[in-house]
């Protein structure tokens, strides 16, 4: 995953438009296939002459499924940037995006529509049917698990915990996914070029080992976490993988703790990554977490520390 623009610019429109259309320049007459979250049917009017495409301008990405309706799968659209349309399409796509990551739209729960941009080698209807596949996949419990690739927050969070034949595997002839990462900086998801994309051709529904399971487990309670980290005042433009790694670390240890409750896992994360990557051993929480009983929720046990033991543990 490398980001496209500067690492100290604050993301604009101008910028990751012009960094879109400087990659395919590379490739003229290739289209960039704009790719939107089916669970959102009302598009902003910048955005309604998507609806005007058709096959083989368009594709659905079919999701087997039982509780996805039809009406709710995602969607692929081909945009050709030297149409002036086309580019007024994905600068309309790219300013609902930048619009989706502020703090008040994802804490509402109205989530992320635009997925983003593709570079697709072959067929797209091909690779999209290959991806619908691979998005559901078989947990160790016994049960069908959808993975919402479409959603970026979910994607760029879960794209270092595959290892680089698996991330191959996935992308299969999608050349490079581009979404925007937390900070709404433009990321390029690929294969590495020495992966050894022909072990697997074909993404099984037993994918990932337990372990990776278990990080896949807490990308939710890691994105609230980093939420809340993103929103304090002058946190400037921080490592996020460097966070990404913390905090998963934390989590793991989360789980040690017995803590299983999709809400304590939330607040650890937030702790691990707003309070100290290490707070869990300090002294004054490791004191409550020894105190508590063994069926206590994590929010709980903790909400005996006082403010000034917070400020005693984020100043260790």
């Amino acid at each position: 995953m490398k980001e496209t623009v500067a690492p100290n610019a604050r993301p604009s429109l101008d910028a990751i438009c012009e960094s879109l259309h400087t990659e395919m320049a590379k490739k003229p007459g290739v289209a960039l296939w704009l790719a939107v979250d089916g669970g959102f049917q009302d598009l902003p009017d910048t955005l309604s002459a998507l609806q005007d495409k058709a096959v083989p301008d368009r594709f659905s990405v079919t999701l087997l499924h039982p509780d996805i309706p039809r009406h709710w799968q995602p969607t692929w659209y081909a945009l050709h940037l030297e149409r002036p349309s086309d580019s007024d399409l994905l600068r309309a796509s790219v300013e609902l995006a930048l619009a989706e990551l502020q703090s008040d739209t994802l804490r509402a729960g109205d989530g992320r529509r635009i997925a983003g941009w593709l570079q697709i080698a072959g067929s797209v209807g091909e690779v999209a049917a290959r991806i619908g596949r691979a998005m559901v996949q078989m947990h160790p419990d016994g049960h069908g698990s959808l993975l919402r690739w479409h959603d970026p927050a979910v994607l760029w969070a879960l794209w270092p915990l595959l290892d680089s034949t698996q991330q191959a595997t996935w992308l299969g002839s999608v050349q490079c996914w581009y979404l925007l990462d937390p900070l709404g900086c433009l990321a390029a998801l690929h294969a590495d070029k020495d992966s050894n994309t022909d072990v697997v051709s074909e993404v099984g529904v037993h994918a990932f080992s337990a372990h990776q399971w278990t990080n896949i487990g807490h990308i939710k309670a890691f994105n609230h976490g980093l939420r809340q980290y993103l929103s304090q005042p002058e946190v400037g433009r921080p490592d996020l993988a460097q966070l990404h790694e913390v905090c998963m670390a934390a989590l793991r240890r989360a789980r040690a703790l017995n803590f299983h409750d999709p809400g304590d896992l939330a607040v650890f994360a937030e702790h691990a990554l707003c309070v100290h990557p290490y707070f869990d051993i300090h002294p004054l929480v490791q004191a409550v977490l020894k105190e508590r009983d063994t069926d206590a929720y994590y929010s709980g046990v903790v909400a005996q520390l006082s403010v000034t033991d917070w400020q005693v543990v984020h100043a260790s």
